[in-house]
């Protein structure tokens, strides 16, 4: 073989050798080995995890690609309000009460209500930059005593504990989650009725608004807070998306191209979804994809299986959970 033949042919082969890696680089969930994992929170670096039952908790190290064990047991965790200027918060509940972990010190402080021995049933955190005594939005709800049950609390950083904000003076009902977003201060509620609330920066009595939305007009079951939108999904298992200019919730998608939907997560990372069918669908919105049932712009695709759990950080990237309890994040290359 001549070398100008030669070298037309190494050519081809590097271009086919090329092509072929290509999909191997491509964007896809790559599993963390020697863990499994119940539950999962990001926030923009840090990664937590709980294992069930015994509410271990884990810490991810991404120097090493591995989570560690942390000392302690928790129900719920939550993982935001990083920015450029200041780290995550990690939050989390138990049947003792609310507790926070210093980064720095590895060590807990317990917050409790003053005066009371509440427990939260929920704690939610994101960034906050309204004023000093609150650089990051903490929120719990209450869980234990019938007067207090489902009133939203929030954490004053200058006073070192929580203040209980009241409840919408035409709520019918308490509330049964509370969401934060990732950047901007925002902060979403739904109530024991489905009902869906929405509080404006005055952070007082009648801050509280009902926006409307979900399958029946005004109801969801989950709310989403992201970076810079709010998703939610109804009873039907149906996706919406809030639009600011209208003040209300708009169907992005439905059981007839979507399934039931069973979770929505939205973050910095994208907004993802899984279908609660029989092999739970890992959805991920594409912007570009169509027209959605709401003459909205934008679709779910699947883009995974078995899924139980996603979460989606603000910077801390997309991490899964399947049915096998493995663990998983989005890798791009």
């Amino acid at each position: 073989m001549s070398r100008t033949k030669f070298s037309f042919v190494a050519c081809l082969l590097l271009i086919s050798w090329t092509a072929a890696a290509v999909p191997a680089s491509a964007q896809h969930f790559q599993q963390i080995p020697s863990i499994t994992l119940s539950r999962v929170a990001a926030g923009r670096n840090e990664v937590w995890g709980l294992q069930f039952p015994g509410g271990e908790i884990w810490r991810y190290n991404p120097t090493s690609q591995r989570f560690a064990p942390v000392p302690g047991s928790l129900s719920q965790i939550a993982v935001g309000g990083g920015t450029l200027l200041q780290p995550d918060q990690v939050w989390g509940v138990n049947g003792a009460g609310v507790f926070s972990f210093n980064l720095s010190t590895n060590a807990y402080t317990q917050h409790n209500p003053p005066g009371t021995a509440m427990f939260f049933s929920q704690v939610a955190v994101g960034e906050g930059d309204l004023d000093s005594c609150h650089p990051y939005e903490v929120w719990g709800l209450a869980w234990t005593a019938a007067e207090w049950y489902g009133l939203p609390y929030r954490y004053n950083f200058c006073q070192g504990q929580f203040v209980q904000i009241p409840l919408p003076s035409n709520a019918a009902a308490a509330f049964s989650n509370i969401a934060v977003a990732a950047r901007g201060s925002d902060v979403w509620a739904l109530d024991t009725n489905a009902h869906i609330w929405h509080l404006n920066t005055c952070f007082c009595a009648g801050g509280w608004t009902q926006v409307f939305g979900g399958y029946d007009g005004d109801t969801l079951q989950q709310i989403a807070v992201g970076v810079n939108d709010v998703w939610g999904r109804d009873g039907n298992g149906s996706i919406y998306r809030y639009n600011p200019y209208t003040f209300n919730f708009l169907q992005v998608q439905g059981e007839s191209n979507a399934g039931l939907a069973m979770q929505i997560a939205a973050g910095g990372d994208g907004v993802w979804a899984i279908e609660g069918s029989d092999s739970y669908n890992g959805l991920r919105f594409c912007p570009m994809c169509g027209d959605s049932p709401g003459n909205q712009s934008g679709l779910f695709v699947p883009v995974g299986s078995f899924w139980t759990q996603v979460a989606v950080g603000s910077g801390a990237g997309v991490w899964v959970i399947n049915s096998s309890n493995q663990v998983f994040t989005w890798v791009r290359p």
